[in-house]
């Protein structure tokens, strides 16, 4: 790792089912997930064209926007948890109906943390608020808007001397740069008629910066079943102007039906040694489910790779040469954490150790981000819940240097992961290495009755966890 966080969450879209909600009366549920086997991966294809870009850009520049003077949250000092964690009191009294912090970037001036806040009840994470968090020191940390237009931040990046932040805004994808983290340019994508699109992750290279996600398309009926999701990848050299990739490995755009088109959508993207790997879940054209693993790999030229299982993939992280593709198992009654592992992008075999439930109930074990502890190995943290509930708590793997990857579930200890029988539910969504720390970010979940009818919902509070002590084992 370069110090960069540049994967992601599975956080909102398709696959963290609380946020399916994608436009209006636009809804996608992923259902009868199957369990995971290794599958033979797919050869290179033998005719790999190059990378073609549309000829204009498809991007509309939002005036520079600078937040208002923030408040800054001090912590006390905790005492250590299970293996040195800590969970730093909450950031401010606010809660929010969403999951506030999604991911964590270094940058030269210490931590740069994004997400949202979803204050309507409806809790449409397209008209809410973008945040960004910052922090010198792991501990100290201040919430500053980016800007006043409505959005959601999946994913944040350093590189190139920029802050790249990527989501939505409205029915569109959007982007937010930075050069020093408090001055920042909105920038959207604007989508075609009938359609939403979505940033979910955002890697640096030494060119510019890719950005992944999707592109949803329905007909006049606005009928679910028939809403048609494609894979899309973005490229800019700056952060301003975004160009959409066309290319043959991924759906053709806009709407088809399910009998002439699929399903695809990408959630994490990381840069390697040998070239870009992307990963989501996608279809065949005219079946709809099963969403089949899926990797999209850019090296001489592009290539897609189908793993032929039916997962929650959340991100995939890279170091060492080797790419982990991440998530969870399958989706109900119970599920595992599940990771998936290669040296080269076209062969992928499943990783193994201790993917199961424990403590009080089997329950639900997602992986939500992997990072690469330097002197240590790998590090994976997501939630073990009971059943698609707000009880439940976060969950953290580790893993040695390299294949195959074997990894063990480090010991829960409910005063810093939370309790896994009882609210609030802990959630761990996005972590990277500082200088001798982890820093993890997500939230923790509360029920909360939000109208006359007696709906529940949930209000999540801004959580920070923090490992010291990072490679003197």
């Amino acid at each position: 790792m370069e110090g960069t966080n540049a994967r992601r969450i599975d956080l909102a879209g398709a696959l963290i089912r609380r946020n399916r909600l994608t436009a209006a009366a636009v809804i996608v549920a992923i259902v009868s997930l199957v369990s995971c086997s290794t599958s033979p991966a797919e050869d290179p294809p033998a005719d790999e064209s190059t990378t073609t870009l549309p000829e204009s850009p498809t991007t509309t520049a939002i005036s520079t926007t600078t937040g208002p003077p923030p408040s800054s949250t001090t912590a006390p000092e905790p005492g250590p948890g299970a293996e040195g964690w800590t969970l730093l009191p909450s950031l401010g009294d606010d809660t929010y109906t969403d999951f506030p912090i999604r991911a964590v970037a270094t940058w030269p001036d210490g931590l740069m943390a994004a997400g949202v806040a979803v204050t309507d009840q409806s809790g449409d994470a397209a008209e809410a608020q973008p945040l960004v968090w910052t922090s010198a020191d792991g501990t100290e940390w201040t919430q500053a808007n980016l800007g006043t237009r409505p959005g959601e931040v999946n994913d944040i990046v350093w590189g190139n001397d920029t802050l790249i932040a990527v989501g939505g805004s409205g029915n569109d994808a959007a982007a937010w740069l930075s050069a020093d983290g408090f001055e920042w340019d909105q920038v959207i994508l604007p989508s075609p008629e009938r359609t939403f699109a979505r940033m979910k992750s955002v890697v640096a290279v030494g060119e510019g910066f890719y950005a992944a996600g999707f592109e949803s398309s329905w007909p006049d009926t606005v009928d679910w079943e028939e809403t048609d999701f494609d894979a899309t990848v973005w490229f800019s050299t700056d952060g301003l102007e975004w160009e959409r990739i066309e290319h043959p490995v991924f759906d053709e755009r806009g709407f088809q039906e399910w009998a002439d088109g699929g399903y695809s959508e990408i959630i994490g993207a990381a840069a390697t040694e040998w070239g870009l790997v992307f990963a989501g879940s996608s279809s065949e054209p005219g079946t709809g489910y099963p969403h089949n693993t899926t990797v999209w790999v850019l090296r001489d030229g592009w290539g897609r790779v189908n793993l032929g299982t039916d997962d929650q993939i959340r991100g995939v992280s890279e170091a060492e040469g080797v790419a982990v593709v991440y998530g969870s198992s399958e989706a109900s009654p119970s599920a595992d954490a599940v990771f998936y592992v290669s040296s080269d992008g076209y062969n992928w075999r499943l990783a193994g150790g201790h993917l199961t439930g424990i403590g009080a109930h089997d329950g639900l074990q997602f992986v939500n981000d992997v990072v690469y502890v330097p002197g240590e190995g790998w590090l994976a943290v997501g939630t073990d819940e009971k059943d698609f509930s707000t009880i439940g708590g976060a969950a953290v793997w580790t893993a040695p240097p390299g294949l195959p990857l074997e990894w063990t579930r480090l010991a829960h200890d409910a005063g810093v992961f939370g309790d896994l029988t009882q609210n609030p539910l802990e959630t761990m969504l996005g972590a990277n290495v500082w200088e001798e720390s982890v820093i993890v970010v997500g939230g923790q979940a509360r029920n909360v009755d939000l109208g006359e009818d007696g709906s529940m919902c949930c209000e999540y509070v801004p959580s920070i966890w923090v490992r010291e002590g990072v490679g003197r084992r």
